[in-house]
């Protein structure tokens, strides 16, 4: 295949667990054993599947996901001041008489 038969893909939007270690660790992957370093994180993937990624990486493909998506605002900050600013609406006044 050449290079203009290529075409650019958008990896999806999905849920993962992580947490970065401590020490050296060996993780059991699909690929077999794999090591990760100090501050590198451990990921869990969507069908259970680990496997670790250098901190650059991690901080290039993800973000915290109570975060809103394309700011740093947390989606429980947003809710809270959302219902904060929420007043009851009379029933007449709703036009759904």
């Amino acid at each position: 295949m050449s290079d203009s038969e290529t075409k650019e893909y958008r990896k999806k939007p999905v849920v993962i667990r992580a947490y970065q270690t401590k020490a050296v660790t060996i993780i059991k992957t699909l690929e077999g054993d794999m090591r990760a370093d100090p501050g590198d994180w451990i990921i869990t993937g969507v069908k259970g599947e680990r496997y670790p990624c250098k901190p650059d990486i991690f901080a290039a493909t993800y973000e915290d996901a109570a975060l809103r998506p394309h700011t740093t605002e947390r989606m429980n900050d947003v809710k809270e001041r959302d219902s904060r600013n929420e007043q009851e609406v009379p029933r007449d006044n709703r036009g759904d008489r």
